[in-house]
């Protein structure tokens, strides 16, 4: 997409060999990234739940 708009180009057959493994590495590294993106939405309710309970818990008692 550019500009919010899909854009398709014609690829020349003779370009198909050259053109396809980048197509398919771009694919993957999107794929990557959302799972990465997708982890890190985790950590940080992972971390903020971790946060509250630790506030809700008594103070510790004196020696």
């Amino acid at each position: 997409m550019a500009g919010g708009k899909k854009r398709v180009e014609t690829i020349p057959a003779d370009w198909i060999d050259l053109v396809r493994p980048r197509v398919e590495a771009g694919r993957r590294l999107k794929q990557i990234a959302a799972e990465v993106l997708g982890i890190n939405a985790e950590l940080l309710v992972l971390a903020r739940n971790q946060r509250s309970r630790t506030s809700q818990r008594p103070p510790p008692l004196p020696p």
